[in-house]
């Protein structure tokens, strides 16, 4: 019987799979009665929101990175061993891994510790790049989210499976408070029509294509307000508010960050612009669906 998964994180900042792994968790420990911990550098967004899920957080004793290092997943593979090692105990554990670059380093770590491994494919990466190939051969099971990301790995991982990311989603939450809201707190007026944006600020996701709309719907008609919800990607939010003066509507523009829980963010719009031809899963979508 399963007793643990540990659901390693090597970054600082948080994301939509971020957000959908804390509810597997959750899920897992409800239903299964198994412990769920996530393994992260100390102090960061990923650790407090886990603490806030209720999920227990474990410190990897790494510095926060996006990036991954051959030489140092190789170096670090000992280290990583007895951390897993540590939190395991001898327990009948999974690790569970969310992002190709945490296979990478955790997976290898994980099968040098003899346990299960898991991964979850929840993005549209280069899979050619000959460090993820390699990688794919660690997990016992490979799981997509969607279409184009079981597509997008099958070829080398033709045991993949598609499972749908897991929602909770409350629908109690009033738009027009929500609204009124955001409304007062950037000083909007009352007749103003709010459109709105939910994602980190990654090249794919077009966020200078949202401001570039932005400007288009404020020259139409002066009402409309726009806000972006989210956090450093390809584009820093500095660079989000130079573009936003650039297209003529810093004054219109909110930046409150990556917030949660998501259902505030989408209540308190009146559009929802997702301008992103090619999405893992478009989960902001379905949500506000």
């Amino acid at each position: 019987m399963l007793q643990q998964v540990i659901y390693p994180f090597r970054g600082a900042e948080l994301g939509g799979s971020h957000v959908a792994t804390f509810t597997l968790a959750r899920a897992i420990k409800d239903q299964h009665g198994a412990e769920c911990v996530v393994l992260c550098p100390e102090g960061t967004v990923i650790a407090k929101e886990a603490e806030k899920a209720g999920l227990r957080v474990a410190a990897s004793g790494e510095t926060p990175t996006g990036r991954n290092n051959l030489a140092t997943d190789i170096a670090w593979r000992n280290r990583r061993k007895a951390v897993l090692e540590r939190e395991t105990r001898g327990r009948n554990s999974v690790v569970h891994c969310n992002d190709i670059n945490t296979l990478r380093s955790w997976g290898l770590a994980a099968r040098m510790a003899g346990l299960g491994v898991a991964y979850h494919h929840h993005a549209l990466n280069r899979m050619w790049w000959p460090p993820h190939l390699v990688s794919l051969a660690y997990p016992d099971a490979v799981i997509a989210v969607s279409d184009a990301t079981r597509q997008a790995v099958q070829r080398w991982r033709g045991d993949a499976i598609k499972e749908l990311n897991t929602f909770e989603l409350d629908p109690g939450y009033c738009r027009k408070t929500a609204r009124e809201a955001l409304r007062q707190a950037n000083a909007w007026p009352q007749d103003a029509v709010i459109v709105g944006w939910i994602g980190n600020f990654w090249e794919r996701k077009r966020p200078q294509f949202f401001l570039n709309v932005a400007a288009e719907l404020k020259r139409l008609d002066p009402r409309y307000r726009f806000v972006m919800f989210g956090r450093d990607g390809d584009y820093s939010a500095a660079e989000m508010r130079q573009l936003a003066a650039k297209y003529g509507v810093a004054a219109e523009t909110a930046l409150p960050g990556f917030r949660q829980p998501v259902e505030a963010n989408v209540a308190c719009l009146d559009l929802l612009l997702a301008p992103a031809p090619r999405e893992p899963f478009g989960r902001a979508l379905v949500e506000a669906i």
